[in-house]
């Protein structure tokens, strides 16, 4: 009988790989992709969060990620997202009522959509760092 054999003969089974699962900014990243194409799709807040927290928060709790954190960005996604996405009635309304087209007013608020977008990911950051 070797190491590797039980008294049966049989071989015992090796040590088992740890599954190494992402940190909490790869985490962060795939809500937030997540929530973005939601957020595109269902332009309801509370719809596109019945449909993704289920998935992300278990996702949140096994990468050791903060649930108030996962929601944060979840939130913070969706509220950027309807700022300029198409299927907001309130973004496409905005538009028609200032008798704008929607190409113009993207080109004059796509550089306040990337401050946002580089502070929320900056805040969201911070609150999984220091959670």
């Amino acid at each position: 009988m070797t190491d590797a054999t039980t008294a049966t003969g049989q071989p015992q089974p090796g040590p088992r790989r740890k599954v190494a699962f992402p940190g909490a900014l790869t985490v962060l990243v795939i809500v937030t992709v997540a929530v973005w194409l939601l957020a595109f799709l269902i332009p309801s807040t509370s719809g596109h969060a019945t449909l993704a927290m289920p998935i992300l928060a278990p996702l949140a709790d096994f990468a050791g990620v903060s649930r108030a954190v996962v929601v944060t960005a979840g939130q913070a996604a969706s509220g950027w997202m309807n700022l300029w996405v198409p299927t907001t009635a309130v973004t496409i309304g905005g538009v028609a009522l200032a008798k704008v087209g929607y190409d113009r007013c993207l080109r004059f608020v796509w550089p306040l959509l990337a401050v946002l977008a580089v502070l929320i990911c900056g805040f969201v950051a911070l609150g999984a760092a220091f959670t």
